[in-house]
């Protein structure tokens, strides 16, 4: 009994330290990128199961030249996996072997008839052979199911789902069935396994066509394996199954994230299907961005529905009726978070800049005094008669100049309670940024500063002229005489005090560093980064040229 005992705990350990060194090759070779530290791993893993076919997987992946030993392993284990055969095809067409190649990228085509990849590759086959006929002919294919994706994802808002026909309906055994091959797929799935995670899946499918968990697991093991037309397609076929399935149209949703239109639109089929935070949250970004406020204004009321008496959502509903000069509804968002939240002295200030803005000059001492009750600074300063905050005009520099750190200091260390030992360092940059010269402020700015995003930093044009000046334009990097030459938004104003301001301005500005030469470090680094990466760029091949060569030499 006890050297069963034992057997029991070697093999175990062993199951153990294979699986310790499979995650350890995983995160060498696609978190930190180091490949060789991966491909020992994996060996590590076929010493201890030498069938464990997706180790070999990875380490033909990871060692494409030396790979055709490793991917033939794969497809003697699974004959059917395209993805396999294409990947030993250009193992093989990578060692010199073109014909060899060329018989395993025909094959992945016959099991998967719709990858344009393999056709691509096909096609860059026979052109090494100068074979130019064939050569068009795969390049041409390829096009056209690229074509033909598109043309589904821009008619897809439109189609309709009928679902399954009844007559088609699986039976009870082959439900059973289907639904134990989906549960071994989902553990080969998390395990990283996606070559055995889409045999399981495929199978289940077959057993129950109606399974839609089953067709967008089967969709996201492709999406694993980069095979993105296979992840459109099952995809689509999953909400053809079930229209109502929202993790596949926001999976669908992010393939056309570039197509504004059709993007907003799989967003709102979301949307009605099943409320989603994040999704409202992107809808309302587009609809910013498109000046459509009455939009905007309808997405964060679908929000008070779900979160009554929210006051981050009360008080965005509140700027956008600003925005849109409604005052009285602005008030009326303002003073029910007030009820709700005695404390947010914000809410009061708000209402106090909106009633001096109307005349109401008697409302809008009562809304300062009762915010001056809660200590806030604003207040104060505008009962006390201060210029900044009855204009809500002032540039960083002006307030700079206002202060000494001494007065500084406190809220600082308020703000960002972590930093306290550092506190001498920014009083430091207070300092110089005090004898820094503004630079005038050309293009017409103002510093922005979001409570409702972790006091965020940014800038904004004041008057654009299209939809894409309208937006933020980040300050991290910008030179400490910029900052300085910028107005401050008269919102800031309202929501912050000088002090504030101040400090969110010093956190944003250092966030590369604490001084100027070290951002600067950071922007020439990013602009080396560009300047290589477009050089690469134009290395690469141009396709459509490519396929007019071919069609010159046919001639």
């Amino acid at each position: 009994m006890k050297d069963k005992k034992n057997t029991q705990k070697k093999l175990n350990d062993l199951k153990e330290k294979e699986e310790n060194e499979f995650l350890s090759g995983m995160y060498c070779g696609h978190a930190s990128n180091t490949t060789e530290r991966a491909i020992e791993h994996y060996l590590n893993v076929l010493k201890i199961n030498p069938n464990r076919i997706d180790a070999h997987f990875l380490l033909g992946e990871l060692y494409l030249h030396h790979a055709v030993r490793y991917f033939e392993r794969v497809v003697a284990f699974n004959p059917e996996d395209a993805d396999a055969h294409c990947c030993l095809g250009n193992a093989k067409a990578a060692a010199g072997y073109c014909w060899h190649a060329r018989r395993e990228l025909e094959t992945a085509l016959e099991i998967n008839p719709d990858d344009a990849n393999v056709c691509y590759d096909l096609s860059n086959n026979y052109r090494k052979t100068s074979e130019h006929d064939k050569a068009a002919e795969y390049l041409q294919k390829a096009m056209n199911m690229e074509t033909k994706t598109k043309e589904t994802l821009r008619n897809l808002p439109q189609a309709s789902f009928a679902g399954m026909a009844q007559n088609n309906l699986p039976t009870a055994t082959k439900i059973k069935k289907a639904k134990t091959l989906y549960n071994k797929g989902v553990a080969h799935q998390k395990q990283e396994n996606h070559t055995q995670a889409i045999k399981y899946f495929q199978e289940a499918l077959k057993a129950n066509p109606a399974c839609a968990d089953a067709c967008y697991r089967l969709a996201l093991s492709y999406d694993r394996r980069n095979s993105h037309y296979l992840l459109l397609k099952y995809c689509m076929k999953t909400v053809e199954i079930n229209p109502a399935h929202t993790d596949a149209w926001l999976k669908l949703s992010h393939l056309v994230w570039d197509n504004e239109a059709i993007y907003l639109q799989y967003l709102q089929k979301v949307v009605e299907i099943e409320f989603h935070d994040e999704t409202i949250d992107r809808m309302i970004s587009i609809y910013k961005k498109r000046g459509d406020s009455e939009q905007v204004i309808a997405c964060y009321q679908k929000l008070l529905e779900k979160y009554p008496g929210d006051t981050i959502v009360i008080d965005s509903l509140a700027f956008e009726y600003r925005a849109r000069n409604q005052p009285e509804k602005a008030i009326a968002c303002f003073r029910e978070i007030s009820e709700n939240n005695p404390q947010y002295a914000r809410a009061r200030v708000k209402m106090g800049y909106i009633y001096a803005d109307t005349g109401d000059e008697n409302s809008a001492v009562e809304c300062f005094r009762q915010a001056a009750q809660s200590d806030n600074r604003r207040a104060l300063a505008w009962l006390a008669g201060d210029k900044i905050s009855k204009s809500r005009k002032a540039k960083l520099a002006t307030l700079v100049k206002r202060y000494k750190w001494e007065d500084i200091e406190p809220v600082f260390i308020e703000e960002y309670q972590g930093w306290k030992k550092a506190a001498n360092v920014y009083g430091l940059i207070f300092h110089q940024l005090q004898n820094i010269t503004p630079v005038e402020d050309r293009d017409d700015m103002s510093i922005h500063i979001h409570p409702n995003e972790h006091n965020h930093v940014d800038a904004y044009k004041n008057h654009p002229q299209t939809p894409e000046e309208d937006q933020a334009y980040g300050l991290s990097i910008a030179p400490w005489g910029d900052w300085l030459g910028i107005d401050i938004a008269g919102t800031t104003i309202e929501d912050y005090s000088d002090e504030e301001i101040i400090s969110h301005c010093l956190w944003e500005m250092t966030f590369f560093g604490y001084s100027q030469k070290t951002v600067q470090k950071t922007v020439d680094g990013w602009q080396n980064a560009e300047k290589e990466i477009q050089e690469e760029n134009q290395k690469l091949p141009d396709v459509e040229k490519e396929l007019e060569n071919i069609k010159k030499s046919k001639k």
